[in-house]
């Protein structure tokens, strides 16, 4: 199959991890939630709530009659709401949030603490060193760091109509997190490097259409397997997460009219009817649902970076973000 298959992978894995399992195309109504369920703010302070998982037609932010005495509400939209700490305490925010014609209620506990003064700390034990009979001769143990990698989420650029969510100078000497419908997957800038194999699209089409053989590519966000060509010419790609967890197979089918100067993949999650078309044509690779809804857009620069444009509705149904590992 060669590399250039292997990189389309790559891409594969972020759309199937983090767009393939997102009903993009489906019918069926999902049922919202919000953001947050409980949170914590000190007086003054703000934080925005946001509706997940579904497109409200509208929704009803309100507070208690009690409520109102610890926290405003603003900027009161049918997907997000901005709460601010009035006084110490804790109030409810009640939305009701219409979903085609249905209506679900959805609530967020808010405690507001008051601010700290400049210093609050317990009084401790006397901050004298207890003396020893030989001070140690070495520097004093630090604390570890954190497993956890610190993540610095990017703010993407929304356009003049407020359709279309721009992430810009993604390049491949920094290390990514996706996030959507609360899956996260990381993408190295290894598998950035790889990426760029993508485009070469009449390598691509004669690799994919020849007889070829079962590929397995393992990435930092797991690994992903192309299985050799149906009888129909389909391939079953399987996708596991990095734990190894349970897999997920796909069937992805180049489609007619395809050709060495643009490439259309249609990707089928199997036992459902989620569906996404790929298109990889230049230096843009475009991501739709099956009825033709947009979801992404992946365009390579002529720097060797690459910007990513989101549909506006669809990244914020889903809670897409992009953030940059830096620790």
């Amino acid at each position: 199959m060669g590399k250039i298959v292997r990189s389309t992978l790559i891409f594969a894995l972020m759309v199937s991890l983090v767009f393939g399992n997102v009903n993009a195309g489906s019918a069926r109504v999902r049922k919202p939630k919000l953001s947050k369920s409980k949170v914590t703010i000190t007086i003054g302070k703000k934080k925005k709530i946001t509706v997940k998982k579904a497109k409200p037609k509208s929704t009803k932010w309100s507070l208690t009659k009690k409520g109102k005495k610890v926290v405003s509400l603003s900027k009161k939209k049918k997907r997000s709401v901005t709460i601010r700490g009035k006084k110490a305490g804790t109030a409810i925010v009640k939305a009701r949030i219409k979903v085609k014609k249905k209506t679900y209620t959805r609530k967020v506990k808010v405690t507001v603490r008051k601010k700290k003064p400049g210093h609050t700390d317990p009084p401790v034990v006397s901050p004298s060193p207890v003396p020893t009979a030989k001070p140690s001769a070495g520097p004093t143990a630090s604390p570890k760091p954190s497993v956890s990698p610190n993540v610095q989420t990017i703010q993407p650029i929304v356009s003049e109509d407020g359709k279309t969510e721009t992430y810009g100078g993604l390049n491949g000497t920094v290390d990514y997190r996706l996030t959507a419908d609360g899956k996260e997957v990381d993408v190295t800038s290894g598998d950035i490097g790889e990426l760029g194999r993508v485009f070469n699209t009449d390598s691509l089409y004669q690799k994919w259409t020849g007889a070829g053989n079962e590929i397995s590519k393992q990435l930092s966000s797991g690994e992903i397997t192309i299985l050799k060509p149906n009888p129909d010419g389909s391939r079953t790609v399987t996708v596991s997460g990095a734990d190894g967890g349970v897999k997920e197979k796909y069937n992805v089918k180049m489609k007619e009219g395809s050709s060495s100067s643009s490439v259309t993949l249609e990707m089928q999650k199997d036992g459902t009817d989620q569906t996404q078309i790929v298109v990889i044509a230049g230096d843009t690779i475009t991501v739709t649902g099956a009825d033709g809804s947009p979801i992404g857009r992946l365009q390579k620069n002529g720097d060797g970076s690459y910007t990513v444009d989101l549909d506006t509705d669809w990244a914020r149904q889903h809670g897409f973000e992009i953030g940059r590992i830096v620790g």
